[in-house]
């Protein structure tokens, strides 16, 4: 994208279907794409090209999360689990499974080897990825949460529901500290 002329430079066809996010990689070398498709893909983008495919779940891919080293990436699908890849060998090492609802939401919380996931069943739930286990289950909100991330210092998850609330949970503590009232149009994302 060239900012001063306000358009594209350069596009490619990524997938069959729709994208539903884009990561850089840590050095900003390579794009690392989702899809409705069941695929994640990573291209160079100096020659845009595909350099291969991580291949696994069975429905759409809609959100995923790359660690800072740039070592793994983590991936969450309506087929209601969570896969970590290790982008070094390509391959996957571990498959987080949910029992209700496809995953929409992911967050890494590094200070606690936690991954972050909600799903449709409109719960948030922290897994400890060393053990592959559901370490606690936060309460089901009225409606389905939308986006999610954490603040700096790792303390606090910061959420956005359907109904147009933005909402701040304490991890320590496990209560919410603050919500806000209704948005006048849909909150999304947030980050």
């Amino acid at each position: 994208w060239d900012i001063e002329m306000k358009k594209a430079e350069d596009k490619f066809d990524a997938h069959e279907k729709k994208v539903e996010k884009t990561l850089f990689s840590a050095n900003s070398k390579r794009l690392i794409t989702c899809s409705l498709d069941w695929m994640i893909k990573v291209w160079d983008l100096d020659s845009q090209k595909e350099l291969f495919i991580l291949s696994g779940h069975s429905d759409a891919i809609v959100d995923m999360v790359l660690t800072s080293d740039g070592k793994r990436l983590f991936s969450c699908s309506k087929d209601q689990s969570i896969r970590i890849w290790n982008m070094e060998n390509r391959r996957e090492e571990l498959t987080l499974t949910r029992r209700h609802g496809g995953v929409n939401c992911l967050a890494l919380n590094p200070n606690c080897h936690q991954v972050i996931s909600s799903s449709s069943d409109k719960s948030i739930k922290f897994w400890k990825v060393k053990r592959s286990e559901n370490s606690q289950t936060m309460f089901g909100t009225p409606s389905l949460i939308t986006g999610f991330c954490l603040t700096l210092d790792k303390t606090i998850l910061v959420f956005s529901t359907e109904d147009r609330k933005i909402s701040f949970w304490n991890i320590e503590s496990s209560k919410i500290e603050w919500s806000s009232d209704s948005q006048s149009e849909s909150v999304s994302i947030v980050a």
